[in-house]
C-alpha cells in the first residue's frame, strides 16, 4: 500500500512536469521490484499527453549511503573549484566529471 501510494504520487509529478526518467537513492533502491511495477502502473494509469512516453526509472547503487555519496561529490566540487578570475570571465565554470577533465587536462 505505501509503495501504490508513493508510486501515485511519483506518478502525478512526472505526468505533470513530462519527465522522462526517475531516479530513485537510499533506502528504496533495495526494492526496486515491487516500486518499478507501481510506477510504470501509476505513470500509465495517470498519463495526460495525447502520446505515451516511455520513462525511464532508474536505481542508484548507494542503497543507505546516497546521502553520504552526494555530500561527498560537493565537498569534492567544493574544494577543485575554480575561482573567477575576472569580470569577463563566462559565468559557467565546469562542475563535476567536467571540472575533473579540465584538472587532469592542465596537470
Amino acid at each position: 500500500q505505501i509503495f501504490s501510494e508513493l508510486a501515485g504520487n511519483i506518478a502525478f509529478l512526472t505526468n505533470m512536469l513530462n519527465l522522462s526518467t526517475i531516479g530513485i537513492a537510499g533506502d528504496l533502491a533495495g526494492y526496486q521490484d515491487e516500486l518499478t511495477r507501481d510506477l510504470k502502473e501509476a505513470i500509465v494509469q495517470n498519463w495526460s499527453y495525447p502520446e505515451q512516453s516511455s520513462v525511464e526509472i532508474t536505481f542508484t547503487p548507494f542503497t543507505e549511503w546516497a546521502v553520504a555519496y552526494g555530500a561527498a561529490a560537493l565537498i569534492i566540487e567544493q574544494l577543485f573549484a575554480l575561482p573567477k578570475v575576472n569580470e569577463n570571465q563566462d559565468q559557467s565554470l565546469p562542475v563535476g566529471i567536467d571540472l575533473f577533465d579540465l584538472i587532469d587536462s592542465l596537470v
